[in-house]
């Protein structure tokens, strides 16, 4: 989920032995594929709106992750507030 790599939790469904694993994958490619402004409001503290890049509102949490990892500062900010728990709610 970290790196933002559909294809491997892809994978993970398919070599899942149970159903509880194949749900968290299911839910962590949900997640990968909401947008960051849904994910804000849905799971942040409500100052992380204020400090959050603008350009990267209606990117999706995979867009965001590939990015990031390809050095864009705005991204990595983005990033952070979405996945560190001292932002959540």
């Amino acid at each position: 989920m970290a790196r933002g790599d559909l294809t491997e939790l892809e994978t993970i469904i398919d070599i899942a032995t149970t159903n509880e694993e194949r749900a968290l994958a299911r839910a962590a490619i949900d997640r990968l594929k909401t947008k960051a402004t849904d994910l804000i409001s849905k799971e942040c503290r409500s100052s992380v709106r204020k400090e959050f890049p603008g350009e990267m509102l209606e990117k999706t949490l995979e867009q965001i992750i590939k990015l990031a990892n390809s050095g864009n500062s705005a991204a990595k900010t983005a990033k952070k507030l979405l996945m560190s728990l001292r932002f959540k709610k």
